[in-house]
């Protein structure tokens, strides 16, 4: 939606901004406020093939990625990165699941049923190539669970990127094997989808998004607006109605 299109919603007098509702007066930080939740910041769009192309050869601007990925260059043997199986794995992926949510630190933007959806429920299609599930080992110990959807014939949208170790670039490391695994695939373009958080927002920026979408918005009906109008338009709707049975009723009680 354009900002002039989201202005015109709002002069209407029915809609108002998502922050401007109660539920989003608890303050995060002085910069972050769960208004919208991951529309918070914009998408983030990656061409991973010019990705890659750029960490292979090292190219400016990928410094902070290329770091992360230097600090797991010890350990990148312990890891396996395996495809996910409804029937072998469900139960040890919401294990997972499960472990991340009891982790110090609020999870203020998710609860558990938000990974349980597309742990119990795969997207429609066959993995590695409608979809992409994946479980993530450590020394044969699962530690993470990744999910990822095609969308279009070049496009995925990355739904879930959920690791409960935090070794450093284990996470960078991970997404850098599935779109390896996707370009093999004919995909060109991973959406990180947009951020609930300035720091995520960031994190997201150092993959060197090539597409950095629209800023998308939420709105909410204004309920009290909503009920007078509703109000004044039944009220001219029935005041004839009303006052011919009135006079009715009045030829009626001053006849008897």
């Amino acid at each position: 939606m354009e900002d002039w299109q989201v202005t015109a919603f709002q002069e209407k007098g029915t809609y108002v901004r998502s922050h401007e509702y109660p539920w989003s007066n608890a303050p995060l930080s002085s910069k972050q406020v769960n208004h919208s939740e991951d529309d918070n910041f914009p998408e983030h769009i990656v061409n991973i093939e010019v990705l890659l192309r750029d960490i292979d050869k090292k190219r400016p601007g990928m410094h902070q990625l290329q770091t992360k990925l230097n600090a797991i260059e010890n350990v990148k043997e312990r890891i396996t990165i395996k495809d996910y199986n409804l029937q072998e794995d469900m139960a040890l992926a919401k294990q997972l699941v499960d472990t991340f949510f009891e982790m110090p630190g609020k999870k203020l933007f998710s609860d558990p049923h938000d990974y349980y959806n597309m742990i119990q429920h795969p997207p429609a299609g066959t993995q590695g190539k409608d979809y992409f599930a994946k479980l993530v080992l450590f020394d044969g110990k699962p530690i993470g669970f990744c999910m990822a959807e095609r969308i279009g014939d070049e496009t995925v949208a990355l739904n879930a990127h959920l690791l409960v170790d935090r070794i450093d670039g284990l996470s960078e490391y991970v997404y850098m094997q599935l779109f390896r695994e996707m370009v093999d695939k004919g995909i060109r373009y991973a959406n990180f989808g947009g951020s609930e958080t300035e720091s995520l927002a960031h994190y997201k920026k150092m993959f060197n998004p090539s597409l950095e979408s629209k800023q998308h918005y939420w709105l909410a009906y204004k309920p009290e607006n909503t009920r007078e109008r509703i109000t004044r338009h039944l009220a001219k709707q029935w005041i004839p109605y009303v006052t011919a049975a009135a006079l009715v009723m009045g030829g009626i009680i001053g006849y008897t």
